[in-house]
Formats: structure tokens, sequence, C-alpha cells
């Protein structure tokens, strides 16, 4: 009876021994896209100084209804866009799991900071909060680089706050850039 309660001790301490290993990770390093206007369908940003850029493991894409990494929508009468960026979980490389949302209004600035941005909010869906929404109490900054409506380019820069408006928790949004194909 010893030796098998010795035999069961073993099996079940040896196991988690063999969790505490270190997995050398190959893990690329986050790095904001370059400034560009072209159409390459980049989009970065800093959020509270991290690097966030899109990214979807499309193996673990769960419904047909997910989006990619980004969606963008033309409003063509209105010159509206919606912008949908996501990053989604990459394996063991990073747990993130937030959306990023922007409308903006190409054919008129917005008469209370003259940009372009009609509405923006963020999705973090690794702390359950979907609150955040852009704060109109401070500047908000969309300049426009390019927009040419033969070759469907859109690029920009952008700088802006999201704030929950409920904890009045603040997230920055710095160093924005896209340039997107549409």
């Amino acid at each position: 009876m010893k030796n098998k309660f010795l035999l069961l001790t073993w099996l079940l301490a040896v196991p988690l021994l063999w969790g505490g290993c270190d997995k050398q990770r190959n893990c690329p390093e986050l790095k904001l896209p370059p400034l560009t206007t072209e159409g390459l369908n980049t989009f970065g940003c800093l959020i509270d100084g991290e690097v966030w850029v899109p990214h979807v493991d499309w193996q673990l894409i769960q419904t047909p209804l997910d989006f990619g990494e980004i969606t963008v929508v033309h409003h063509e009468e209105a010159n509206h866009f919606y912008l949908r960026v996501d990053r989604r979980p990459n394996g063991d490389c990073d747990t993130t799991d937030q959306v990023i949302h922007i409308g903006l209004n190409i054919g008129e600035k917005n008469e209370l900071d003259d940009s372009f941005i009609g509405s923006a909010s963020f999705n973090d869906w690794n702390t359950g909060n979907w609150q955040y929404r852009l704060d109109t109490t401070i500047s908000r900054v969309v300049d426009i680089q390019k927009f040419d409506l033969d070759e469907r380019i859109l690029s920009g820069t952008f700088s802006f706050d999201f704030k929950d408006y409920g904890t009045d928790e603040v997230r920055e949004v710095r160093d924005g850039r896209f340039d997107l194909k549409f």
C-alpha cells in the first residue's frame, strides 16, 4: 500500500514540476507601422504608452461573423468612414483582446475641435470594460494625410483619449497612424 501511495504521489508531483519550465517563445516585438500613404492596410498607436497594433489569429476565429484585423466601411454619399480594428489573442505571445472603433467624417470637420473625428470607442474584452468612449473634454486630433477616391486610399494620423464615463478612467491614445485601402 505504501508503494502505491508513493507512486501516486510521484505521478502527481512530476507534472507540476514540468509546468515550471519556461518555454522559449518566438514572439515578434510589437512596433508601430511606418507613416505611409500607399494604402498598405496598416494601423497602429500607443495606448497608455504601449504599442497597439491589430492582430487576428485565424485559427481562433469562433464565428463567421468575426471581423478581420482591419475593417473599413466607406459611406460614399456622406464621405463617412467606419474603422474597426481588432487585436485578438496571439497564442502565448499576446493575450490582448481589444477592439477600436473610429468614425471619421471626411466631408466636414468637427465643430468642437476642428478635427475629422466623429466618434470613437474602445472595447477591452480582457477586463470586460466596453464603456470607453471618446473623451470630448480634451483636444482630439485626426489629420488626413491622403484621401484619394480614385486609388481608394485613406491615410492619416490621430491622437485622442478614451474615457470610461462610469469610472472616469482614461486611456491615452497617442502617435496613431493608419494607411488603408477602402
